[in-house]
């Protein structure tokens, strides 16, 4: 995402960035005075979603609000897309007790999901009306959580919920390909909910300030939320230690993520000492040239582990050489306030079941 840094290349891309921007405000306004087509379903659909190009939180926020609505008596089911998979077809991708299918099928972040949920049917299809209709058939669930859904506006929802890194300036940036923006600000009159992140657990009193930029635009419920690290999982032996286990230790630093930036700094503030990094683009695919390179650089550098992320792991996780290496997951997970989830909980409480 460092591209969008870039103003010389930002003015150069602009005049597209301008015809997006045009395209985008038509196909919204064909969806909001009726020409365009929504269908609803007989379930209760929150949608987790971004205005910007990836490296949010959506998937540590999908798990987390999945997990709290199931633990308040809701049968839930998660629907997405299913970003980076060779397939095309819909998949069902866990019945609620992890994944049934490979991530090149399903895609990674649904198989982590998979993963981190239980109880928690997934599923996966291109046309997201028709894979609600599918869970619906199958599962019956109350509730359907959408990932990356605020674009899709086919399906009609009861909730949309939007998370937005701490924007820069005046809400700074263009649309894409100028810059990282899917969305112009003013779209944000669709939510109802907007998380904003936030590196301390204490609310800043920046949070009010951008409430008041927001409320041009739209009138929905701010919240600050955190990505926070959890810990260091240590998949082969199933054990979790806490990131101040990093302090000091030489590593070898891998990720194929929207924000290899954010993973970076987390290994930073833990006080890794990052040998060598191995930044890849997000959904990469990782083959076998590459894991002999990474175990060479291990041993070359004299590396005490390869730190990558859980979304990563899905994938790398087929390579059993790496299992010869002291691999470690970073876990992150998605925290905001208390009041927020019972605002989101009472807003589900409320709504008329269809």
């Amino acid at each position: 995402m460092h591209i969008f840094k870039h103003k010389f290349v930002a003015i150069v891309l602009w005049p597209f960035s301008f015809l997006y921007y045009l395209v985008i405000l038509m196909r919204n306004w064909a969806y909001d005075v009726g020409i365009f087509k929504t269908f609803s379903l007989n379930a209760k659909i929150i949608s987790i979603g971004n205005i910007s190009v990836g490296g949010t939180g959506k998937t540590p926020a999908t798990i987390f609000l999945a997990s709290a609505i199931q633990n308040a008596g809701y049968r839930v089911a998660i629907l997405s897309r299913g970003y980076g998979r060779v397939s095309k077809a819909n998949v069902l991708v866990s019945t609620g007790a992890g994944p049934l299918c490979h991530p090149s099928e399903a895609g990674d972040e649904p198989c982590l999901m998979a993963q981190k949920t239980h109880g928690i049917p997934i599923l996966v299809d291109r046309d997201r009306v028709h894979g609600g209709e599918l869970l619906i058939e199958q599962f019956s669930p109350d509730v359907i959580v959408l990932d990356d859904g605020f674009q899709h506006r086919r399906l009609r929802r009861d909730l949309d919920i939007v998370l937005l890194e701490k924007p820069q300036g005046n809400f700074g940036g263009f649309l894409l390909p100028a810059g990282p923006f899917r969305e112009p600000i003013s779209s944000l009159k669709r939510a109802h909910f907007t998380f904003l992140a936030e590196k301390s657990t204490v609310r800043s009193t920046q949070i009010d300030a951008y409430q008041k930029k927001i409320n041009r635009h739209s009138r929905s419920t701010v919240y600050p939320y955190q990505k926070k690290i959890q810990g260091i999982i240590f998949p082969e032996i199933g054990e979790r230690q806490p990131a101040t286990l990093l302090e000091g230790k030489r590593i070898i630093a891998l990720s194929g993520i929207a924000n290899p930036l954010s993973f970076q700094h987390f290994l930073n503030d833990a006080g890794a000492l990052i040998v060598r990094e191995y930044q890849l683009k997000d959904h990469a695919v990782y083959d076998q040239h590459l894991v002999d390179a990474i175990i060479a650089q291990y041993h070359e550098t004299q590396a005490e582990m390869l730190i990558t992320t859980e979304k990563d792991w899905v994938k790398l996780s087929s390579f059993s050489e790496l299992r010869e290496l002291k691999v470690g997951l970073l876990e992150i997970a998605f925290h905001t306030e208390y009041a927020a989830l019972q605002d989101i909980l009472q807003q589900i409480r409320g709504m008329k079941s269809r």
